[in-house]
This record gives C-alpha cells, structure tokens and sequence, in this order.
C-alpha cells in the first residue's frame, strides 16, 4: 500500500477502488524483475508452501469465484463478444487452459525467467496491454450500459483477484481450509499480494494489501457484499448464470465429484448465483455432497493428510489430462446442438473497425503475416479469467527454443502499435499451445473485418 492507504479503512479503501480504480488502467510500466520495496523473501518461501499444502482447498475457492465473476454483467459482456465462449467446447478449452496456468503461479518461481510461471505471467501482461490498447484506444468500446468505460482497469483486476482468493478469505471453512491457522491464511493472502503486483496491480487497488486476517476479512467481504452479491440482486444476468452452469458441464470429466447443484446447494448458506435456486438433490448428487461435506469438515481437518491429499488430488489431475483431447471431441460430438451463449453486441468489433484510423494499416500487416494474430481476449475480468489458450500449458514450453526473452515481446507490444493491433511477437507466439498439435489465431480476418478469438 500507499502511505495513504495503509491508514484507510476497509470502507474507504472500497470506495477508493470504486471511483480512483475504476478510471485507472492495470499498471503494465512496473518491472516485475525488480521486487516490490514490500517484498519479503522468507515469508513468501513460507506462504508458497502454504499454498501448496491447501492446494485442492485453494482451486475450490478460485473455481467459485471464476463462476461468479462471470455473472457479473461487465465481466461477462467482452466474453461474449469474442465469439470464444460460444458453447460447451469452447468453455472447455477456454479453462482448462486457465487452470494450467494458474496451477504454474503456484508450482514454479514466477520470479525465474525460465520457468513457465514466470513466462505465463509475461503472456497475460502482453495480452493485457493489447487488450487495453484494442477495446480502450483502437474501438473505444463503450460499457453495457452504453457510457465511457475504462477497460482493463485496476477494479476490474481488483474484483478478479477476489474471484481466485476471496472467498477463501471471507469462508475458509467452506473452501475446505478448516485446519487452516490465521497465520496460514494470511500467508495465503500475502501470495496473491505478490501475484497481483507481477499482473500490475497498484498497491492503493491490489484487493490483497492487508496483513493482519481481521482487515483481509473485512474488506473482502465488503468487496463481496458491495460488487457481487448486491449486483446480483440489483442486475440478473440469465445468461452468465447458464454459462456457469455449462463451465460446470464442460469440466465434469476433470471434476466428476460436483456438479452445479451441488456447488449451489453446498454454498447456499453464504450465497446463491445470481437468483439460481438449488434443486433437491437426486440420488447421486446425495452421496457427493456427503462425500464434499466428508472431505472438508474431516479429511482436511487433519493437518497430516493435506499434502498426500493436494499430491493425489495433482495425479489425479494429471492423468485425465492426457485425454484432454478426446474428452474435447466429444464435447463436440455430444454438444454439437447444445447451449449458445452469445450477446448482442458480438458484431461489435467488425462493425466498427473501418472507423478506426488504424484499420487499414492493421489489416495491411495482418495479411502479411503467416499465422494471424494477437493474443487478444477483451474482458472486463482480465488476467485470471482471460489466460486462456488452446492447449493445456504442460506443453507449451516443451521446446529449448520457448526460453526466448518475454521482457522484449512485452516491450514490442508496446511500443509497436501495429504490432499491438495485428500480431505477435515471435518470442510470445512460440508460447501459443494448441489443442491436436494445430496452432489457432487469436486475432484474424474475416471477410476482411476484424474477428477477434481467444481460444
């Protein structure tokens, strides 16, 4: 924090967030080679082990969060606009993605140039200053509700980090951290201080700066109170409740203890998503609930049992993602009719590229190049719930080539503007995965109109 805003309550730092961060872009000028003046070695030696210990506690938390920041209209209004979280196989190849990064933050060094924590972090800074660029400066793309809106902005990052750890903050019990100590959890929470400062969120907005666990807990629940839930009450949003229920749907393979309802029925005494009302459990949704409810009010109790837990739980994982594949494929096959979720305003782009003074030159460029594009995913829920590509991340950096330098792709992309608009760095399209070995365009033509992807 801030001098300021170290002396700020919970309150005022909310309201700080809404007015001051609302209108101030993520800060992607900051050198996350140099660490914060705030950074403490030891003590992020300590929470990573933490972090690692309440794995499977952790993801439960983040998975939620995901499927409520979706429901929130501006977060989930650019998602529908790219066309990539069209149906059911797109959703799955849109966070399976997201998961294989994420676990990276958690397993590598994110300071360490060569691990592939570090280079998924670069990754999402680039795409978010593309992204910025694109919705903010080239298309000047107006809010739901029709008025100016800074895109990519410090709340909107703000918000998507409470997605991956907030509720693990305000309900520890409930994500399966029952065995967790104050210390722990504040050790937790000082993790994705760090993260948010690498994704270039500022001190005064990062929605992780408290040290002590009563102002983590306060403020995060606020944030939840003030940003989620009275937004759900105030502005039903039908369709980012059905593609949360098809994320669900689409992971089941990865996730075969829960479904929707019983995640509603299991979260029902802190929230419900947005106006859905838990169903009666059939049959075997009774024996998984009694299974979750097992599992984190007992196994996860015993302190002894967190690692041989997280580490089977990582196996588990690992193992059906060699089916990624052909558990994709029939996602298509099964789903070939299935639910669409598109918005109204998904032409927006293409019909308003030819008004932008750098159209010409950027389709110019785009048609030179051989692969296409840009990694661009518009979203007002960026860096977590935007890091999605087409091949899960194991395999992105299998060659000795992918150790390429990410400081000067980042550089290029923003110093460049055509480069931003129409294409990648080298070094970054090297780290594109794929799904089936076949690389897939992020940004292309199509009948000579802006189409953005990603997938």
């Amino acid at each position: 924090m801030t001098s300021d805003s170290k002396t700020m309550s919970p309150a005022e730092r909310l309201e700080h967030l809404r007015t001051k961060g609302m209108q101030t872009l993520v800060n992607l000028d900051n050198n996350i080679n140099e660490k914060p003046f705030w950074f403490d070695e030891q003590r992020f030696a300590r929470a990573k082990l933490v972090c690692d210990n309440f794995y499977v506690s952790i993801q439960f938390s983040s998975f939620t969060g995901l499927l409520l920041v979706l429901q929130l209209p501006d977060g989930l209004e650019p998602l529908l606009c790219t066309g990539n979280s069209k149906d059911l196989p797109s959703l799955y190849k849109r966070y399976l993605s997201t998961i294989m990064h994420v676990r990276s933050w958690y397993e590598d060094d994110i300071f360490d140039p060569n691990t592939k924590a570090y280079k998924s972090i670069r990754m999402v800074r680039g795409m978010h200053r593309r992204v910025a660029k694109l919705m903010n400066e080239k298309f000047d793309v107006p809010g739901v509700e029709g008025t100016h809106r800074t895109w990519v902005n410090q709340y909107d990052m703000a918000l998507t980090q409470f997605a991956f750890i907030g509720l693990a903050m305000v309900w520890p019990q409930k994500c399966g951290l029952i065995s967790a100590s104050i210390d722990q959890l504040e050790g937790i929470n000082y993790y994705w201080r760090v993260l948010g400062y690498m994704m270039g969120i500022d001190d005064e907005f990062n929605a992780c700066a408290y040290d002590t666990y009563d102002q983590i807990h306060a403020y995060m629940k606020l944030m939840f109170e003030r940003e989620y839930k009275q937004q759900f009450e105030e502005l039903p949003c039908p369709i980012g409740l059905d593609m949360t229920r098809g994320i669900v749907t689409a992971l089941q393979y990865y996730m075969p203890l829960v479904t929707f309802n019983t995640l509603a029925q299991w979260w029902a005494p802190c929230f419900t998503f947005n106006g859905y009302e838990p169903q009666p459990l059939s049959a075997r949704e009774k024996l998984l609930a009694a299974w979750m409810k097992f599992s984190f009010n007992h196994v996860l109790r015993l302190s002894f049992l967190l690692g041989p837990f997280s580490r089977m739980h990582k196996r588990q994982f690992a193992r059906r993602l060699k089916r990624k594949d052909t558990v994709y494929n029939g996602l298509v096959k099964k789903y070939a009719d299935g639910p669409k979720f598109v918005s109204d305003r998904a032409d927006y782009f293409n019909n308003n590229d030819n008004k932008s003074p750098a159209a010409n030159a950027s389709k110019s460029t785009a048609n030179a190049e051989d692969d296409g594009g840009v990694l661009a995913s518009p979203s007002a829920c960026p860096f977590f719930v935007q890091t999605a590509y087409s091949k899960h991340f194991d395999d992105t950096f299998s060659n000795e080539k992918n150790t390429t330098n990410n400081d000067q792709a980042e550089t290029e992309a923003q110093q460049t503007p055509v480069a931003v608009e129409t294409g990648v760095a080298n070094s970054e399209r090297e780290l594109e995965p794929t799904f089936d070995g076949q690389a897939k365009n992020h940004f292309s033509l199509v009948n000579n109109n802006v189409h953005i992807e990603c997938r």
